[in-house]
């Protein structure tokens, strides 16, 4: 008998244990998911959804990589292009009135800028 109730104070145990780990897991995704839910539901506002950016994005990218840009002298340029493509994207696909955007792009535009050479 004394097996017998050591085993079941040990499954208990283990049970116990079980579910605590579970509560936790339970309790950290909840504290989690109101920050991810907020942020993604504020920036799907002016950013459109993530789905509808990736696919223009990409297919402006596509067009860049077909008219050779990797050929530019300097990765500054092709990463500002990349980040301008993914700038559109989101006037495109969210809020084309949202100042950001069009700071962002000016500022990529300018790290380019002032990358390049002088006229000769």
């Amino acid at each position: 008998m004394r097996k017998s109730s050591k085993s079941k104070a040990v499954r208990s145990a283990i049970a116990r244990s079980k579910a605590m780990r579970l509560s936790w897991e339970r309790r950290k995704v909840e504290m989690n998911a109101p920050i991810e839910s907020d942020l993604l539901s504020s920036r799907g506002l002016t950013h459109g959804s993530f789905d509808s950016n990736a696919r223009i994005s990409q297919a402006l990218k596509q067009v860049m990589r077909s008219a050779a840009y990797h050929s530019l002298p300097n990765t500054v340029f092709i990463e500002s292009l990349d980040m301008i493509a993914s700038k559109i994207s989101r006037i495109l696909s969210g809020r084309g009135d949202f100042k950001d955007h069009w700071d962002d792009i000016a500022g990529y535009a300018t790290l380019a800028a002032n990358k390049c050479s002088e006229p000769e």
